[in-house]
């Protein structure tokens, strides 16, 4: 394969400039919303975006802070999507971790050999995060907003900031009119409904998952290997018999 990355890092921030200078105001319908599974020590925390809520939104950047209570969640990793969110094959700001309480995922896309491509769909995973658990609460004081804001612009309260976090193909910035965050889901992990406990409803409930009755969540995969199987079944049946 032919080497690239000089000129494809170049091209990438000369074009991230422009779409950071490019702030026009858009009306596209992107939701932002997280789903959790939490066991007796852990708790995992998949961010996601649709971006067909109303009409198709293609996007070059996306940018979402995690908010979290440190007096019940100690973070053990955050790992941001990379399957989706990547420009070619380099590397590009891990999530960032450094203040207590915040996990912050700045992700961008662009593909050498499709440069036009953004990233679009519905549950598209921005990133997850690790938590280890005091294991006193089930309210882990979660929120989501921006990744970041930056330096307001004039006039003084434009709600209008330097940093631009999710941007379309096009250059048009989302973040002040077209970014809505949705809910946080967090349930004990095999509490397939989420209905507050696990119970042979889950079992049934997990069952219809894996016949195509309904779609994948966090919580319903109950041994938290990225699918919805029979072994899951098996893994709610241990869960209500304490094993």
């Amino acid at each position: 394969m032919k080497k690239t990355t000089g000129k494809f890092i170049v091209f990438w921030f000369a074009f991230f400039a422009f779409i950071q200078l490019n702030s026009a105001p858009a009306h596209s319908d992107v939701n932002v919303f997280a789903e959790g599974a939490y066991t007796a020590d852990t708790l995992v925390v998949y961010i996601y975006t649709d971006t067909k809520v109303g009409t198709v939104t293609e996007l070059r950047s996306a940018g979402v802070k995690l908010a979290y209570d440190t007096s019940e969640l100690t973070l053990s990793s955050a790992e941001k999507n990379e399957s989706v969110w990547f420009l070619g094959g380099e590397a590009y700001m891990e999530p960032e971790i450094s203040t207590p309480g915040e996990v912050v995922f700045i992700l961008g896309k662009l593909d050498p050999a499709d440069p036009a491509a953004g990233v679009s769909g519905d549950r598209v995973l921005l990133g997850k995060v690790t938590f280890t658990r005091a294991g006193t609460t089930t309210a882990f004081g979660l929120g989501l907003d921006l990744g970041k804001h930056g330096v307001e612009e004039d006039p003084p309260g434009s709600g209008i900031f330097s940093f631009k976090n999710f941007v379309k193909t096009d250059g048009n910035v989302l973040d002040e009119y077209g970014v809505s965050f949705g809910s946080i889901s967090v349930y004990e992990r095999g509490d397939a409904n989420g209905d507050g406990s696990v119970t042979n409803i889950d079992m049934g409930t997990v069952r219809n998952l894996i016949l195509g009755s309904g779609g994948y969540r966090v919580y319903a995969d109950a041994n938290g290997d990225g699918m919805i199987t029979n072994v899951d079944m098996g893994t709610v049946r241990n869960i209500i018999l304490g094993n």
